[in-house]
């Protein structure tokens, strides 16, 4: 389809046509998307350490998935590319095909194609056309940050709300609306700055989105050792340090326990700790962190 020019008011008396975006986050990034009153949690993670793989002639940024009560599953997720077009590329885990993530290019009218997403039960991964049925600015900071709205052809209500640098309502990965909009990005982090903090909106008030717990940190510098894993009230740390301190975050972020290890490096947590997906981090005497490893807490081993 022809695109159409439209010339949008970024602020009073100005106008302006936009040409260039700002990118996705190239690293140390945090989504974190819920699915609201069905205990659905799912975390997108761009690590800050070698973020970049190669395939054919261009350099890609690394997605992993952490999540509870979803299909999403745990790890390797895929990978993808941020262009100043507007234009995003996303390459699937076990593919090397490229399916288009996002395009700010497109205007309202337009109609954009093989765009990659899931349905309301994020299980099976699809690929879709979208027609744009319109676009806006949102102000976050000093950023004017183009927003579209997209509708699914082939239903014609199910939606996906792109927003430029933070990458959409419904998280990094095209999760898109069903009927009662359930869906919900609670937090969107990227080098030392909170982009999206909806915590307050939803269900968990008063929380703020943490950026340097993603799950995959620990797989380049973390010189620690935790078993069992899953486990069910106790652990065994190993290659700590005398004095070394225990911090245990939820999925969310939520610091849940603290303890200094002891001498024997065990660590038994309260029975009221429920299952799920926990994030241990240790500190040396000094504070400074030696370590991140993500945690399954299962009462069923």
């Amino acid at each position: 389809m022809k695109k159409l020019f439209i010339i949008y008011i970024l602020l009073p008396f100005s106008l302006s046509c936009q040409s260039t975006f700002l990118t996705l986050p190239d690293s140390n990034s945090v989504w974190t998307l819920g699915y609201m009153n069905f205990n659905v949690i799912v975390s997108f993670t761009v690590p800050q350490a070698n973020p970049d793989t190669l395939i054919g002639a261009f350099n890609y940024k690394k997605v992993f998935v952490t999540s509870l009560g979803s299909g999403f599953g745990n790890g390797y997720l895929g990978c993808y590319r941020s262009l100043s077009n507007g234009i995003t590329y996303y390459i699937p885990k076990d593919s090397v095909q490229e399916f288009v993530l996002m395009d700010l290019s497109a205007q309202t009218g337009d109609t954009v194609f093989n765009v990659y997403y899931h349905n309301q039960n994020i299980s099976v991964p699809l690929i879709g056309d979208f027609k744009v049925g319109g676009s806006w600015f949102t102000t976050v900071g000093s950023f004017n940050l183009k927003n579209l709205l997209l509708v699914d052809i082939s239903t014609g209500y199910f939606t996906i709300n792109w927003i430029e640098k933070i990458g959409g309502r419904n998280g990094l990965n095209n999760q898109v609306d069903d009927p009662w909009n359930l869906w919900q990005t609670y937090c969107m982090s990227a080098h030392d700055t909170t982009w999206v903090n909806n915590y307050n909106l939803v269900m968990y008030p008063n929380q703020t989105c943490q950026l340097d717990l993603g799950m995959n940190d620990h797989n380049s510098f973390s010189q620690i050792a935790v078993s069992p894993n899953p486990f069910t009230n106790q652990i065994s740390i190993s290659n700590y340090q005398s004095g070394s301190q225990l911090f245990l975050y939820d999925i969310f972020g939520r610091l849940i326990f603290t303890s200094i290890i002891s001498s024997n490096g065990s660590v038994e947590f309260s029975s009221s700790l429920i299952d799920g997906i926990y994030f241990l981090e240790i500190k040396d005497v000094k504070g400074k962190r030696i370590g991140v490893e993500k945690v399954v807490k299962d009462k069923q081993i």
